[in-house]
This record gives structure tokens, C-alpha cells and sequence, in this order.
């Protein structure tokens, strides 16, 4: 990695790949979601929303174990109070 790469990080014109992520959390001695908050809080959300469709796909399913516990899962994934690693 060069000078220019890690300006253009910090300056959010472009995003690390992981593997440099999970570097600079290292040396910042911060989380990768402290560094990157807003894309985390987007992720999140997408996430949020993408397992409340899911959930209502699956509850026209029958109710199987396994689909019981997709809706576990679900639930949580999906909920206002889903937990934050950050």
C-alpha cells in the first residue's frame, strides 16, 4: 500500500479492502465499525431490511423446525433493538 491509497481512505474517496480494514483498526486501536461508522449503520440497515423481507417470505412457508428457526434468526437480525458491535 502507498501514500496515495491510504489519503484517498482517509479522505473516503475510496474504501479499504479488508485485509487494510482490519489493519488500520489495529494501529487506531478502534473498531473497523468506529472507522467506517456510516457505511456500518447502512450495512446495518440493509441488513434490517433485507431479513424483514425474508421473514415475511418464509411465514407463507409451513412451519417446520428449520423454518422456525429462520424466523428466530430473523427476528432478531430484523428488530429496532438488533444489537451493535460498534
Amino acid at each position: 500500500m502507498d501514500g496515495k491509497n491510504v489519503t484517498r481512505h482517509e479522505q473516503g474517496k475510496r474504501l479499504p479492502l479488508l485485509r487494510t480494514a482490519l489493519a488500520y483498526a489495529l494501529i487506531l486501536e478502534a473498531s473497523v465499525e468506529e472507522l467506517y461508522e456510516g457505511l456500518s449503520l447502512e450495512v446495518r440497515d440493509d441488513l434490517k431490511a433485507r431479513a424483514r423481507g425474508l421473514q415475511k417470505q418464509i411465514a407463507k412457508r409451513s412451519k417446520n423446525r428449520l423454518n422456525v428457526q429462520k424466523t428466530e434468526i430473523l427476528n432478531r437480525l430484523g428488530s429496532d433493538e438488533a444489537p451493535t458491535s460498534a
